[in-house]
């Protein structure tokens, strides 16, 4: 199994998050563990089609800690 290894604010922020929120993390992470993709994921689009988009701030955050994911992966 996968270890989670939490990228800058990324333990903080989820755990700022109400109870029932940061419960649903749970059952997709321990699926992302064990090398599998949870059915509920989708790819995280760059332009909104119902006119509601990811702040940029947000969308450069979450690229960031990807990339930092991706190369601490790299690194095992």
């Amino acid at each position: 199994m996968r270890s989670i290894i939490c990228v800058g604010t990324s333990k903080d922020d989820i755990s700022a998050l109400p109870d029932p929120v940061k419960a649903s993390f749970g059952y997709p992470l321990r699926q992302v563990q064990q090398r599998k993709t949870p059915l509920d994921t989708r790819a995280l689009r760059q332009k909104s089609t119902s006119g509601i988009a990811i702040p940029r701030p947000d969308v450069e955050l979450i690229e960031m800690r990807l990339r930092r994911a991706h190369s601490l992966d790299a690194e095992d």
